[in-house]
């Protein structure tokens, strides 16, 4: 099971997905976080040790977020951004990652699959 953070672009029914697979998945309107800066985004995801899910490229900045410093970033890279393509790959993600952790991590999910940036 994940601990995981949906940013406020993300989708509604993604939460709902992630849930339904047993993951402990909030939305920042959960969190009272609607409508907070990502640096607030980022220290309550780091203090709950949840992992952020999000379009926003800004939580990609290594040099802000460096992978070492969180518990993992998930950034959503799909132009147009389709939902039936995001659960599929979110669904492959975590398949992959079962038994693992997204801690220290950087991953960049699309369609055509992930990348994955570590601390060193």
């Amino acid at each position: 099971m994940f601990r995981l953070l949906l940013d406020e672009n993300v989708y509604p029914d993604i939460t709902k997905l992630l849930r339904d697979l047993g993951h402990d998945a909030v939305d920042v309107k959960q969190a009272k976080l609607l409508g907070a800066s990502d640096e607030q985004v980022f220290s309550w995801s780091q203090e709950q040790k949840r992992t952020i899910i999000t379009f926003d490229r800004h939580f990609a900045d290594i040099i802000m977020y460096p992978p070492s410093s969180h518990h993992g970033i998930i950034l959503l890279r799909f132009h147009p951004p389709l939902l039936s393509e995001i659960l599929d790959a979110l669904q492959a993600l975590l398949a992959d990652f079962m038994g693992s952790q997204f801690s220290g991590r950087l991953i960049i999910l699309s369609s055509a699959g992930y990348r994955v940036r570590s601390s060193p």
